[in-house]
Parts: structure tokens; sequence; C-alpha cells
């Protein structure tokens, strides 16, 4: 996104409501001058026209935003200018990162594109709104939806995000009705009626015994892993030992090294961090997720295989964010939606899910031009990535591009 004349790579983001740019003052006065063109993101500077430096921005009002693995940034707000090829959208204010806990652990920070809504609480006046709901304020865009079409994940989610655009009718899609999720704030939520798991090799395993409430599930683009809760975990490493041999599987987390024996196809480290071999990966087990009783549809654990090292894959799957912790929710992350489109309607409170077949899922295309088409631009981010950003009438089309921390902390720049 050209946010007043700098390019900016954000990681989107439906489990927050907070949008942010890297302020390229504070990312300089860390790693020095020039440092920010080795940003994957991009760095922010405030234009000649409306100047600020570090030592200014200091003096606001300064808040934190938080997020579930205890990463955490410092933010101040701006009013900036959003450019999509001849048209603009002026006074959109956002935050400017001048602090961040994964800068301190040596990491490179990213700006986000938070794109839920801050929870509907009457008693509390929302200091800014949403970025979403400010592009409806200003009539950018009609209704306050976002679709979502995922056609790789690499080093991060790309693909093609819309804006503004009305839920589509189909009998392929799965309607669930959306509420705030209880375990953190301003993730999307969705209840689901029941939850079982497939091997790839034999029947579906027992479904689980959910309350009467059913299961909460989360869907959230700013997640690099999948979340499960500790029965469904159990169930899954249960599945992978019957397909794999119960000789050939690993799961006491005592783990230090990948074996190297070939006598091992999967394990859980000692960091609880779940690896398989790249051979075995297509055999990997599925949730199965049932909405109601005509309605399902399915998480498969080979689109969660994202950093490799030689023979050993990394799952991008937890059962617990700190250690000994068992996480009691299941939050569908980035993976998921590789084999899924996701609609969500804010207006109504509805999350569309539609599985994409296995040739849209490998080739999406970007949108083109278009003659209701506003103006568009197309430009590389730092790492050499395409990003396409279209404005049209009555929506906003632009990339899906989000940076896994689990990405950054295994390639140096």
């Amino acid at each position: 996104m050209n946010l007043d004349g700098h390019n900016i790579n954000l990681k989107v983001d439906t489990g927050s409501c907070e949008t942010y740019l890297v302020y390229g003052g504070w990312y300089e006065s860390l790693y020095g001058r020039g440092s920010c063109k080795y940003l994957i993101s991009g760095c922010y500077f405030c234009p000649a026209a409306n100047p600020c430096d570090l030592d200014t921005l200091l003096t606001q009002r300064i808040h934190k935003a938080h997020y579930i693995g205890g990463h955490s940034v410092t933010l101040v707000k701006r009013k900036v200018t959003l450019e999509v090829g001849e048209r603009t959208v002026d006074n959109l204010e956002i935050g400017l990162m001048v602090g961040s806990t994964l800068a301190e652990k040596g990491l490179q920070p990213y700006a986000m594109l938070g794109l839920s809504l801050p929870r509907l609480d009457p008693t509390v006046e929302l200091e800014t709104p949403s970025l979403l709901e400010q592009l409806v304020s200003a009539g950018e865009i009609p209704h306050s939806t976002i679709s979502i079409h995922v056609s790789k994940l690499s080093r991060g989610l790309s693909g093609q995000l819309v804006l503004g655009e009305s839920m589509p009718q189909s009998k392929d899609t799965t309607l669930l009705p959306l509420r705030e999720a209880s375990y953190y704030d301003d993730t999307l939520d969705v209840v689901v009626s029941a939850v079982r798991v497939r091997s790839s090799s034999s029947s579906s395993s027992p479904m689980i015994e959910l309350p009467e409430v059913g299961l909460s599930v989360g869907i959230d683009t700013g997640a690099d892993v999948s979340a499960v809760p500790e029965k469904l975990f159990s169930m899954l490493w249960e599945a992978i030992e019957k397909e794999f041999g119960r000789e050939r599987v690993d799961g006491t987390r005592m783990v230090r090294s990948q074996p190297i024996d070939g006598k091992t196809d999967a394990i859980i480290d000692h960091h609880d961090q779940f690896w398989c071999r790249k051979s075995v990966a297509k055999r990997l087990p599925a949730i199965i997720i049932q909405v109601d009783v005509k309605s399902t549809f399915e998480v498969h654990l080979s689109n969660h295989v994202n950093v490799c090292e030689g023979e050993w894959c990394m799952l991008s799957v937890i059962d617990r964010v700190n250690p000994n912790e068992p996480f009691d929710a299941l939050i569908l992350g980035g993976p998921f939606f590789i084999d899924h489109d996701v609609f969500i309607d804010f207006d109504d409170g509805v999350v569309g899910i539609k599985t994409r077949s296995e040739e849209s899922s490998i080739d999406l295309e970007l949108p083109g031009s278009s003659k209701d088409a506003w103006g568009g631009q197309r430009t590389t981010d730092s790492a050499g990535t395409p990003c396409f950003i279209e404005l049209f009438r009555g929506r906003m089309v632009d990339d899906v591009l989000s940076v896994p921390r689990v990405a950054l902390e295994r390639i140096h720049y």
C-alpha cells in the first residue's frame, strides 16, 4: 500500500483492529541510517509538508498493542494519505511503531493491516476507528466486509484481499454467525457443533465431546500457526501414530534435534514444536469441522508444513502458546486459508467459508484491469514479491501479504 508516497508491505491480520507502520526514524535509530531498505515491510517517514521526528512523536500519547504470543508494539497515532493510482484517501488515522519487543530480540518488526473491528462495548468510547470503519465512513467502500483469497503460502500469505464487496450467495459457501472471541480481544470467532480427526488411510475418529454451546473457532490471518485444544492435538497425534506406526514417532517432547537414523517420521521436540519428514507430509491427518447436520469443512495438516530444514519440516500447529500451558481454543491461522476462501461481513455478523478446488488453490489470478477501476499500480517489495494494489469503484482490492514470525527468526537479511 502506498501511504504518503511510501510503498509499505503490511501483514494482514483479521485477529486485530490495529493498523500501523514501522516509523523509519525509530527503526534507523536502532540499526543506522539506511537500514530501512533491508526491512521487509518497509519504513514510513513523515512527508516534508507535514514533518515529524522521533522526539516529537514520543511526546504524543503512546499506547501498546499486545498479542497472544507475548509480542507487543508501542504506537503513536498519525494521519496519513492512502494513494491508489490517481486516487487518494486523506486523513486516515493509523499507528506509527516507535517500539517493538521483536526488535528488542533482534527480529524484524513489521507493518500491520488490522481488519477486525473493535469489541462492541457501548460503555467504551473508541479513540480511533479501525481502518475498515474509516474507509466506510469516507465513502470509499460501501460495506464493512472482507474477502480473502490466498494463492500461496511461502514466507507469508499471497493472494487477493477485497474490501467492501457484498457477501457472495453460493450454495458452496458455509455461513456461520460471527461472534466475539472470549480468549482474546478483537479476534474473529465462530461456533461449530463438532470436531473429529481423519487420517489419510483410515476412517474418521469419534467426535470430540463439546459443550452444549459448541466449540469457539477463531479465524486469524495474523496467526502464523493454527492453535488447537489439547484434546484435539492428542487425537491428531494418535492418528499420526496409527498412520506411521508408534515405533516411528516420538511425542515425548524430549527430542533436541531431528533424528538422522531414518527410523523416525514425526516428533514433538523439547520446544513443543511439531516436525515431520518431508517425504510423509502428504500423509498427515485432517481436522473435520462440522458446522451443522449438513455442513462441514476440513483443515489439512499437510498445508501447515512451512519451514523445512533438510529432510525435516516444521508444522505450523501448536497446542500451547507458553510452555506447560495447553491452549484451550481452536484458532485457524494462515495455513487454513490455502484451502478456503473466507468472507467476513461485519454489517450482518456473518462469516462465509468456501472450500476451493485443488486447481484454484494453486492458481489464483490477481485482479487485472477493469473498466470500473479508478486506477492501479504494481510495485515490488523488498523481498522481490510482486504487490498489486488497485482501488475499484465500490470496493478495494489489495495483495494479501503477511510475514510470519517463524520465517523472520530463520531467515537472515
